[in-house]
């Protein structure tokens, strides 16, 4: 019986490190950019800016997450967490479209001096920023493609009996 709690609680304190890495990244961002002014440009560069840099730390969460799922199995648990990174990646997309008409907006307010360090932070943040996504995208893709594998499996087998030993029928 101990045997088969094992495993389990190290799964329970795997998850809980998943959360962990996606939380308190996500809850310093927030205090960061409160109050929220999305309508002002330099408040969103610097919102999306600041995200794109702590993002990496959620991901790796979301990785542990959707991967204990997988590993275990759990058709439900990595499809939703999939789904939900999909449409995360594809919003941080969108987002780097918002971000690079903001970054020549607020250039144009950047002394000359100051442009070619400007630029360089850009640049870094789009390409942080496009690699985030791609990855989520990739990543939230994976756990919706097994999902679905899954469930085709579970399809083909539905009604036929399941012997305990492999190969053994009903």
């Amino acid at each position: 019986m101990q045997a088969q709690l094992a495993p389990r609680r190290f799964v329970v304190g795997i998850n809980a490190v998943g959360i962990v890495l996606i939380v308190a990244p996500l809850l310093d961002v927030l205090l960061r950019i409160l109050p929220p002014n999305p309508g002002a440009v330099s408040w969103r560069f610097g919102a999306l800016g600041l995200l794109y840099n702590f993002l990496l730390l959620p991901l790796v969460g979301a990785a542990i997450l959707l991967g204990s799922a997988v590993v275990l199995r759990r058709r439900g648990a990595a499809r939703g967490l999939g789904a939900a990174l999909v449409v995360i990646g594809a919003l941080l997309g969108v987002s780097v479209l918002v971000f690079a008409l903001d970054y020549l907006q607020m250039r144009g307010t950047i002394k000359l001096e100051a442009r070619a360090g400007f630029d360089v932070a850009a640049g870094k943040a789009i390409a942080y920023a496009v690699l985030l996504a791609a990855a989520t995208l990739l990543l939230g893709s994976g756990g919706v493609s097994a999902a679905r594998i899954w469930a085709a499996e579970a399809a083909r087998h539905r009604g036929e009996p399941v012997g305990l030993v492999v190969g053994q029928d009903g």
